[in-house]
Protein backbone atom coordinates (compact mmCIF):
# COMPACT_ATOMS: atom_id res chain seq x y z
CA UNK A 1 0.00 0.00 0.00
CA UNK A 2 1.43 3.36 -0.75
CA UNK A 3 2.03 6.16 1.94
CA UNK A 4 -0.44 8.22 0.69
CA UNK A 5 -3.37 5.71 0.95
CA UNK A 6 -1.54 4.67 4.18
CA UNK A 7 -2.26 8.27 5.48
CA UNK A 8 -5.84 8.40 4.20
CA UNK A 9 -6.47 5.71 6.66
CA UNK A 10 -5.04 7.05 9.49
CA UNK A 11 -7.34 10.18 8.58
CA UNK A 12 -9.95 8.33 8.15
CA UNK A 13 -9.96 6.96 11.47
CA UNK A 14 -8.98 9.58 13.61
CA UNK A 15 -12.31 11.85 11.84
CA UNK A 16 -14.44 9.11 12.57
CA UNK A 17 -13.84 9.54 16.24
CA UNK A 18 -15.36 12.96 16.07
CA UNK A 19 -18.15 14.02 14.86
CA UNK A 20 -16.27 16.12 12.04
CA UNK A 21 -19.54 17.56 10.30
CA UNK A 22 -20.11 19.70 13.03
CA UNK A 23 -16.73 21.20 13.26
CA UNK A 24 -16.51 24.96 11.60
CA UNK A 25 -13.39 26.58 10.90
CA UNK A 26 -12.08 28.85 13.33
CA UNK A 27 -8.83 31.06 12.84
CA UNK A 28 -9.81 33.02 15.95
CA UNK A 29 -9.11 30.29 18.39
CA UNK A 30 -5.62 30.96 18.05
CA UNK A 31 -4.28 33.96 20.80
CA UNK A 32 -0.73 33.13 19.34
CA UNK A 33 1.03 30.49 16.99
CA UNK A 34 -1.06 30.52 14.07
CA UNK A 35 1.83 30.28 11.91
CA UNK A 36 1.68 31.72 8.90
CA UNK A 37 2.63 30.36 4.73
CA UNK A 38 3.81 26.65 4.88
CA UNK A 39 3.36 26.66 8.68
CA UNK A 40 0.03 27.80 9.23
CA UNK A 41 -1.67 26.08 11.95
CA UNK A 42 -5.33 25.81 11.59
CA UNK A 43 -8.22 25.46 14.17
CA UNK A 44 -11.90 24.18 14.02
CA UNK A 45 -14.45 23.97 16.90
CA UNK A 46 -17.81 22.36 16.46
CA UNK A 47 -20.82 24.53 16.65
CA UNK A 48 -21.77 23.73 20.21
CA UNK A 49 -17.88 24.03 21.17
CA UNK A 50 -17.75 20.64 22.81
CA UNK A 51 -14.75 19.97 20.89
CA UNK A 52 -11.82 21.16 18.61
CA UNK A 53 -9.22 19.97 16.36
CA UNK A 54 -5.95 21.99 15.38
CA UNK A 55 -3.40 21.01 13.06
CA UNK A 56 0.07 22.22 13.96
CA UNK A 57 1.70 22.08 10.88
CA UNK A 58 5.41 21.98 12.59
CA UNK A 59 6.82 21.63 15.69
CA UNK A 60 5.70 24.68 17.94
CA UNK A 61 4.01 26.59 20.58
CA UNK A 62 0.31 28.02 20.46
CA UNK A 63 -1.59 30.09 22.99
CA UNK A 64 -5.42 29.03 22.27
CA UNK A 65 -8.60 30.75 23.55
CA UNK A 66 -10.27 28.08 25.52
CA UNK A 67 -13.08 30.31 26.63
CA UNK A 68 -14.63 29.85 22.82
CA UNK A 69 -15.04 26.17 24.46
CA UNK A 70 -18.46 25.22 26.13
CA UNK A 71 -17.61 25.85 29.83
CA UNK A 72 -16.54 22.65 32.18
CA UNK A 73 -13.81 20.37 32.47
CA UNK A 74 -11.97 20.20 29.18
CA UNK A 75 -9.25 17.43 27.80
CA UNK A 76 -7.06 17.53 25.48
CA UNK A 77 -4.46 14.81 23.52
CA UNK A 78 -2.33 15.23 21.11
CA UNK A 79 -2.80 12.96 17.74
CA UNK A 80 -0.01 11.47 15.74
CA UNK A 81 -1.26 12.08 12.22
CA UNK A 82 1.05 9.48 10.26
CA UNK A 83 0.10 6.43 12.28
CA UNK A 84 -2.86 7.71 14.62
CA UNK A 85 -1.35 7.34 17.72
CA UNK A 86 -2.77 9.11 20.85
CA UNK A 87 -1.07 10.71 23.90
CA UNK A 88 -2.20 13.26 26.48
CA UNK A 89 -1.84 16.55 26.42
CA UNK A 90 -1.63 18.64 29.54
CA UNK A 91 -4.83 21.21 30.32
CA UNK A 92 -4.30 24.60 32.02
CA UNK A 93 -5.67 24.93 35.31
CA UNK A 94 -8.16 27.52 33.99
CA UNK A 95 -10.36 27.34 30.41
CA UNK A 96 -11.24 31.17 31.34
CA UNK A 97 -8.57 32.25 29.15
CA UNK A 98 -5.87 31.01 26.90
CA UNK A 99 -4.24 27.73 26.88
CA UNK A 100 -0.82 27.11 26.33
CA UNK A 101 0.14 23.69 24.16
CA UNK A 102 3.61 22.80 22.59
CA UNK A 103 3.72 19.68 20.20
CA UNK A 104 5.14 16.67 21.48
CA UNK A 105 9.04 16.13 20.60
CA UNK A 106 10.11 14.67 17.73
CA UNK A 107 7.03 14.72 15.57
CA UNK A 108 6.88 16.94 12.32
CA UNK A 109 3.49 18.18 12.64
CA UNK A 110 0.49 17.07 14.88
CA UNK A 111 -3.17 17.26 15.67
CA UNK A 112 -4.44 18.68 19.49
CA UNK A 113 -7.92 17.47 19.99
CA UNK A 114 -9.47 19.44 23.00
CA UNK A 115 -13.34 17.56 24.03
CA UNK A 116 -15.04 18.57 27.29
CA UNK A 117 -16.07 15.60 29.28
Amino acid sequence: MSEGAQDMQVLHRIFDSVAWWQLRPNPQFFATGMGSGKTRNMAAISASGDFSIVYFSAPGTAELHLSQMKKGSLRAEWINPRNGARSGAAMPSTTEGEGKFTTPMGWPDALLLIEGR
